[in-house]
C-alpha cells in the first residue's frame, strides 16, 4: 500500500492507500516481535499478552475510531470477548470458495443493522452494531 500511495499521491483511486500509510497502526501478536526501536512498518508498534486487555488499553486510549483487519479466527476472538462495537462487512462480488465464519461463537443475530451503502464497482459495506 506504501509504494501505491507514493506513486499517485493525489490519485482519489488510492486515496485509501494513503490514509493506511498515514494512521497509527499496532500489531497484536505474540509471534511478531519490533526490533529495537525500528518498528517493521511506518508509524506501527507491536503489542502483545491478553488480547482483552491490549484492546481495551487501545480503545482508552487518543485517537478515536479503530479499524480492524483480520482473518476469520482474529475476527472470532474478538467478537466473542465482546470487544467489536460496530461491524462493517464489505461484501465484494467475487468468488472466494468455502471459509471460516466469523460469528460462530459470538451470534450474527445480536447485531442491528445501522446502514448499508453500495459503491458503482458492485461493494457493499453494511455496518452492524451489537444489539442492546
Amino acid at each position: 500500500m506504501g509504494n501505491a500511495a507514493k506513486k499517485f499521491p493525489h490519485d482519489p483511486f488510492y486515496a485509501f492507500a494513503q490514509r493506511i500509510v498515514d494512521a497509527r497502526k499496532v500489531v497484536l501478536s505474540d509471534k511478531l516481535k519490533q526490533s529495537a526501536g525500528e518498528p517493521a512498518w511506518e508509524r506501527t508498534s507491536v503489542a502483545s499478552g491478553d488480547l482483552p486487555r491490549e484492546v481495551n488499553a487501545l480503545k482508552a486510549g487518543e485517537g478515536g475510531d479503530m479499524a480492524v483487519f483480520g482473518g476469520a479466527g482474529f475476527a472470532s476472538a474478538l467478537i466473542a470477548a465482546g470487544l467489536v462495537d460496530e461491524f462493517q462487512l464489505f461484501i465484494n462480488p467475487a468468488v472466494l470458495g468455502a471459509g471460516r465464519r466469523i460469528f460462530d461463537q459470538g451470534g450474527f443475530r445480536n447485531l442491528r443493522l445501522l446502514g448499508s451503502k453500495t459503491y458503482d464497482c458492485g461493494m457493499v459495506v453494511s455496518r452492524y452494531a451489537p444489539a442492546g
